[in-house]
């Protein structure tokens, strides 16, 4: 834990049946994904990625309920991924205050790179332009948590190989 309501823990990858398929479907649905300035990341909701990725959703919503009063008691396993590298670093400052209570992404992929803020996620704690910043790492298996209405972004990262996380919320 960082901060009281913001959560960073290494889940790993026990959970994953097949972590390559994973990958390589997520950068090949990037490759033909038509990017918009409003839709920065892509839906992994279709019944097979649900299948795959409905162990990390378990265990993100279990760490919710213990943490948020969530409104919902059954996870309602939806999925977005949102895959960068140096050629793609699209990214606002957002939030998910109409739209979940808690917030979580899985770091999947995530390449070497030199400055461990190179791709990070940063997480403000409040909108007020002074307002404390964190930026944690990608680190691969790590699963960030943290209230839905902090403003966040993913940072541009330097690498050529992709940095791929799966974004999660539960209201």
């Amino acid at each position: 834990m960082i901060d009281t309501d913001i959560f960073v823990t290494d889940v790993g990858f026990d959970w994953c049946l097949n972590k390559s398929y994973l990958i390589n479907d997520l950068i090949a649905r990037h490759q033909t994904f038509n990017y918009r300035i409003d839709r920065l990341n892509f839906d992994v909701s279709d019944n097979y990625s649900k299948i795959l990725l409905k162990p990390i959703f378990d265990i993100f919503f279990d760490l919710s309920k213990q943490t948020f009063n969530l409104k919902q008691k059954t996870p309602n396993y939806k999925f977005w991924s949102f895959v960068s590298n140096k050629d793609r670093n699209a990214s606002i400052l957002h939030d998910h205050s109409n739209t979940a209570t808690a917030n979580g992404v899985f770091y999947l992929k995530s390449p070497k790179v030199k400055n461990l803020k190179s791709g990070g996620l940063l997480i403000k704690k409040s909108r007020y332009i002074f307002a404390k910043k964190y930026i944690f790492p990608t680190i691969e298996g790590t699963l960030i948590i943290f209230p839905g209405d902090l403003p966040h972004r993913p940072l541009p990262i330097s690498s050529e190989e992709y940095r791929i996380s799966i974004n999660m919320e539960a209201l």
